[in-house]
């Protein structure tokens, strides 16, 4: 399948047959790697021999790590450690056995890789202590990080994401936390050796000694410098802890869910062992069926089930298809391992299927490549394999297993990870918003949203269901109505002519004025006045301020454990969950607060229930709350999550737009003065735009659409949920896959739009198209059931603004900047900004002249 992610092209290989012509065939051509802004940050500009680039220095790499680290006659020298260490795992748990409580085998599993892989990298063990522990802590943070996609990596201009986000901030502070690390270890063993002389036994030498030896005696032929060696060390931990403890926890998850298959594994081991105390290497030779368990596992729990990316060197014809030089290969080798054609009934685990069979896992074999294959096949194979036979064969030589609590073998939850589903054409965005609304109705769960929206109590968020019916009655009939819209309509034109005012006080000085800041202030503003009643910017507001940014970017920020629930715990350990709370219980006291401002003003009799139209949010939803206006109570969260989501959904996304309109505006001046004729023709000679002038303004709405066309505010929509099977567009679609709609790729898609790439308001010029949902190839605000139903409210503050910034005004870039020359450069959080503030210079546009 070839997909484009951004503008680099992307082969997903999803069968054997194609992957022996990538990784055999074709090998060479497919040697190399893409580059990773996080692998480049976190391994010494991708140094190290799993993601540096093909060539010669590749190579250098590769025999040093093949012939020195993880070589045969190497792995073999670690027996003591993995025995000792093994040995370790099974007295804890010999302990543990008399309480009778259940054991948490996967931060067992995970605990004696580490510490197999700290040894035999560094010398010892790194858990206690405060070091120790730290260290723990940062190696998961790194863990976690490796697999991070970062869009810039496929859409360049995109990069700032990475920044705004903060996942390049916490990789560098992650690789510096290393670097010290590994850079004290490297020292203590110079320190060592200085005292002690050269490491004689050098088979028993860990991965520092072994390096420092490489790299003082030359014996490979080429120098290595510091640099590499961290980078090499670091590639260790990237590939030999979590994919080796990951087979482990499966193979035993595996066993406790067949019962059949655990006393057969328990018979031969105990069988082949006899009376000893326990399981030592020299015994797993003879223990067949205890390989096929692991082969089995490597088979349905694939440890990395999208193999590290290649890149082809030079164009190539693959299957009768051109492939391009530049092309990212992804190799599914959970989909290949599952393939039917392949195996006789693939999702069941039968590791009988391996007896009598020569299919391995070493690369020779393409329908079970969970090491990779070819040039850049994982050189820790062997490793890995040896410390998972013998923790795995001492967990059921030595004990009995069972689930607790009497829960049988097939009801153990085996849940893995979210199927996801990106759609990027209008026509299959049709179908889930149009045709299939209804089954596409829900919303993933998110525990970002559980923590700043109460549970995901507020319209955009909350699950499909009675209760979401409830909230979005009331948002649209008694919040964001077309008459609740219009009643604020003396808030948009006071806070526009504030606006307005500041900027003329500016033009004497002739010095640029900061649009983004401005645009981001005056929305603040009439969302503050709607929703509260007044403004916070001043004092206490300035917190508020600072809080609502970090709210924002929070918003945007996903969970690994949302697709990958048995790594929630990541969330916790980064701090992302932390933060999370801290801005929760900020915004929860302070919404708090504001609401008992009300409830007290209305017993003083300072405001009039009755006076509907002149009501804030919180008097609005206040009023329902006393009245049971809607049929159904609605309790003080539910008025808080509601309030949050004018916050989520109408500041940051309705600034954003204003602010990219303008962009284009000085950068096609053409556009610029053609929409100031139309303004100041329909307004004539006034002093400033009212919201009765709008509806004779035709090019302003064309460039206002545009403008959300080619700068969408949200370009993935909020996931949906699928809630049953359905088949869509001839595939079958599970229950419970996420659904991405990429309105920006069908914003832009070249079928149906005529020079997609070109900001052309004048396409919208006796054009039916419209963002309210009918039409999509344009839905900036979505379509359907879970459609945004704030449109009218943003369109009415986008458009007023706007229409006041060009009619009282000039405007140019300054220092006699072309707009050509405009830094386009994008960033943002859930919504895409300008990565640099929009800086112009405004002149009062004189109406005598």
């Amino acid at each position: 399948m070839l997909l484009y992610l951004g503008k680099v092209p992307v082969i997903i290989v999803s069968s054997a047959d194609v992957a022996r012509k990538v990784m055999k065939t074709h090998d060479l051509v497919f040697s190399d790697r893409p580059q990773r802004k996080i692998f480049d940050i976190l391994l010494y500009g991708s140094k190290d021999v799993a993601s540096c680039a093909y060539g010669e220095y590749w190579r250098q790499v590769r025999s040093l790590s093949v012939l020195h680290l993880l070589s045969n006659k190497r792995v073999r020298s670690y027996r003591h450690v993995r025995e000792e260490e093994t040995l370790r795992m099974m007295e804890y748990i010999k302990k543990w056995c008399s309480s009778a409580s259940p054991l948490n085998l996967t931060e067992l599993c995970s605990a004696t890789t580490n510490d197999i892989t700290c040894r035999v990298a560094f010398g010892k063990r790194y858990r206690e202590g405060i070091r120790g522990m730290k260290f723990q802590e940062v190696l998961s943070e790194f863990g976690e990080l490796l697999g991070t996609v970062c869009i810039g990596d496929y859409i360049p201009w995109l990069d700032w994401f990475g920044k705004v986000n903060g996942i390049y901030s916490r990789a560098e502070k992650c690789a510096k936390y290393l670097d010290e690390f590994i850079e004290q270890v490297i020292e203590e063993h110079i320190s060592h050796r200085f005292r002690n002389g050269t490491v004689d036994n050098e088979e028993q030498s860990d991965f520092v000694d072994v390096l420092l030896s490489v790299q003082k005696t030359n014996a490979i032929g080429f120098p290595i410098d510091r640099t590499e060696i961290k980078a090499l060390i670091l590639d260790m931990f990237a590939g030999g802890t979590d994919t080796t403890y990951t087979v482990l926890e499966w193979a035993m998850a595996e066993l406790l869910r067949n019962e059949t298959v655990m006393r057969k594994l328990q018979d031969e081991v105990r069988t082949v062992v006899g009376n000893r105390t326990h399981v030592t290497e020299e015994d797993l030779v003879n223990m067949n069926y205890l390989k096929y368990v692991i082969k089995e596992t490597l088979r349905l729990h694939v440890p990395i089930t999208l193999l590290v990316p290649r890149k082809s060197m030079e164009d190539v014809k693959l299957n009768g298809y051109d492939i391009t030089a530049g092309t990212q290969v992804i190799i599914n080798a959970w989909a290949i391992a599952r393939d039917p054609s392949s195996w006789d009934e693939p999702l069941e685990f039968k590791p009988e299927r391996f007896m009598n069979s020569s299919i391995d896992f070493k690369g020779l074999n393409f329908e079970l490549i969970p090491f990779g294959s070819g040039r850049r096949g994982c050189p820790g194979m062997l490793f890995a394999i040896a410390v998972n036979e013998l923790v795995l064969a001492n967990l059921v030589y030595q004990f009995d297993w069972r689930l607790p609590d009497g829960v049988a073998g097939k009801d153990l939850d085996m849940s893995e990870t979210v199927p996801v589903l990106v759609v990027s054409s209008a026509d299959a965005a049709s179908k889930v918003m149009k045709t299939h609304d209804l089954v596409f109705s829900d919303r993933p769960h998110s525990k970002i949203f559980d923590i700043l929206l109460y549970g995901s109590k507020d319209v955009a968020s909350c699950e499909y269901g009675e209760y979401w019916r409830q909230v979005k009655s009331l948002s649209v009939l008694y919040l964001l109505s077309n008459k609740r819209v219009r009643s604020y309509c003396r808030v948009r034109e006071e806070e526009t002519l504030r606006m307005m005012e500041y900027i003329k006080e500016c033009c004497s000085s002739a010095s640029p004025l900061n649009l983004t800041e401005l645009c981001s202030t005056i929305t603040n503003d009439i969302v503050c006045r709607v929703a509260f009643g007044k403004r916070y910017r001043e004092g206490r507001g300035k917190k508020l301020q600072e809080v609502l940014s970090v709210f924002e970017e929070l918003l945007g920020t996903v969970c690994i454990g949302d697709y990958i629930p048995w790594l929630d715990w990541l969330g916790k350990v980064n701090g992302l969950y932390s933060r999370a709370e801290k801005c929760a219980k900020y915004l929860d006291e302070f919404m708090e607060q504001v609401i008992e401002e009300h409830i007290s003003r209305w017993s003083d009799g300072d405001v009039s229930v009755d006076s509907e139209d002149q009501n804030d949010f919180v008097d609005v939803l206040l009023s329902v709350q006393k009245i049971n206006a809607i049929g159904f109570p609605i309790e003080r969260t539910s008025i808080k999550a509601l309030i949050l989501d004018m916050f989520a959904a109408g500041t940051d996304t309705t600034y954003t737009v204003l602010e990219w309109a303008m962009t284009e505006l000085l950068r096609h001046q053409t556009v610029m003065h053609k929409l100031q004729d139309e303004v100041r023709t329909v307004v004539s000679n006034k002093t400033h735009v009212t919201e009765e002038d709008l509806v004779n303004m035709n090019y302003l709405k064309a460039v206002i659409k545009e403008t959300l066309r080619f700068h969408l505010p949200v370009p993935l929509l909020v996931p949906r949920k699928c809630m049953e099977d359905i088949k869509l567009d001839g595939y079958d679609i599970a229950a419970g896959t996420r659904v991405f709609i990429n309105a920006w790729a069908i914003a832009r898609d070249p079928s149906i739009w005529d020079e997609p790439l070109e900001f052309k308001p004048e396409r919208f010029m006796n054009s039916s198209i419209d963002f309210k949902g009918l039409d999509f190839e344009f839905i900036p605000f979505g379509a359907g059931r879970r459609s945004c139903p704030g449109v009218m409210f943003a369109i009415a503050v986008n458009e007023l603004v706007l229409a006041n910034l060009v009619y009282q005004f000039d405007w140019k870039l300054p220092d006699g900047v072309a707009g050509k020359d405009l830094d386009m450069s994008e960033t943002g959080g859930i919504t895409c900004h300008r990565k640099y503030p929009l800086l112009a210079v405004a002149t009062k546009y004189d109406r005598n002249v």
